[in-house]
């Protein structure tokens, strides 16, 4: 009788150890002693079933874990699954601290799994301690200062007197932009367009209106190959061919593929006519004069093209010859120098100019 009660007695106690092997309780300080108001980590782990519960002690902002050691910040809850998801390791951590020196002993944390209570392994100990001071020369110590009243005043003197360092740095990276480019130096050029066709056959008409009065051969034969002149010369500009160049005939025949034969029909008549005075000594009346003169305007009215008359001027960028370029880039580096040393001297004279003001 007395075997089998001591086998049931060990019997229990091999089940209470089993149960109690499978939750394990751990508790550590990341540093065993500090300074007044510093902090320490409080780090608690607890292995146990990944079916359990498990339940961390609370704190406050405040709380104290013992009499002088206070609970700053609890952590989270740290879970890592071991074993293939059967077993679990919780972890986490409570910020401590102390404004009270002493040697404190850290009681075992208590944490509830399933309802029961396990404690950690082991109690810590956490060293507080003061900051040294030397009490033994305590005359060493300077007294408190009295506030000195700064006369401060601002000038704004100052303010304009730093304007040209302004305007030196701005000017010293344009330079050094310009410098650090690689590419020639070009140059604008605006090219006028050259005088419109109509626009220049009409002035050429309004000088030539003065002789239409006269009625002598040598007038109708001046007035004739100015009238002629002009209107070839606008042909020529208006449709690009040499009508200059070209005899009655010719210029009869180009002309069918630019105008109608109102115009063509204007356009014999006044050639026949201007060539009945210049060659055969034919005189012209002065109607005939004014009807020429008249056609010629009719022409160049119905064939002006209004594209033409308006030309823009035409604008390029031609590049400096390299001679032209080295020439550039020496003044370049000129004005760069010259503005850094005047920038420079500037510069010392603004901060001896404050210097001399508020020191």
């Amino acid at each position: 009788m007395k075997k089998e009660y001591i086998l049931l007695l060990l019997s229990v106690f091999v089940l209470i150890r089993g149960v109690d092997a499978q939750v394990q309780v751990d508790s550590k300080l990341n540093r065993a002693e500090i300074v007044i108001g510093e902090q320490a980590v409080l780090t608690t782990t607890v292995s146990a079933n990944a079916n359990q519960s498990v339940k961390f002690p609370e704190y406050k902002s405040s709380d104290t874990i013992v009499k002088g050691l206070e609970v700053l910040e609890c952590g989270v809850v740290d879970t890592t699954f071991v074993n293939n998801g059967k077993r679990v390791t919780l972890r986490r951590d409570y910020l401590i601290t102390s404004f009270d020196s002493a040697l404190y002993s850290i009681p075992q944390m208590e944490i509830e799994v399933d309802g029961h209570i396990y404690s950690s392994r082991s109690r810590l100990g956490l060293k507080v301690v003061t900051v040294p001071v030397d009490t033994t020369n305590v005359n060493d110590f300077n007294g408190a200062y009295n506030v000195m009243p700064i006369h401060f005043e601002w000038e704004w003197s100052l303010v304009l007197l730093c304007l040209p360092l302004w305007f030196f740095v701005v000017l010293l990276l344009v330079l050094a932009v310009r410098l650090s480019r690689r590419k020639p130096t070009m140059r604008r050029v605006v090219i006028q367009p050259p005088v419109p066709p109509f626009k220049k056959a009409k002035l050429a008409m309004e000088q030539i209106r003065n002789d239409a009065g006269c009625n002598d051969d040598i007038s109708n034969k001046k007035f004739f190959m100015a009238l002629t002149a002009v209107l070839k010369t606008y042909l020529s500009e208006r449709f690009g061919f040499n009508a200059v160049e070209m005899t009655t005939g010719e210029i009869e025949n180009e002309v069918t593929a630019y105008i109608d034969e109102t115009a063509q029909r204007r356009l014999k008549g006044v050639l026949r006519i201007a060539d009945f005075v210049k060659f055969a000594k034919q005189t012209a009346t002065n109607e005939e004069r004014r009807m020429c003169y008249d056609d010629v305007l009719t022409l160049m009215n119905d064939t002006r093209d209004e594209v033409m008359e308006s030309p823009q001027p035409v604008v390029k960028m031609v590049e400096y010859s390299d001679t032209h370029q080295h020439r550039i880039r020496i003044a370049l580096w000129i004005c760069t120098g010259v503005t850094f040393l005047s920038c420079s001297l500037w510069f010392a004279r603004c901060v001896y100019k404050i210097w001399k003001t508020y020191l």
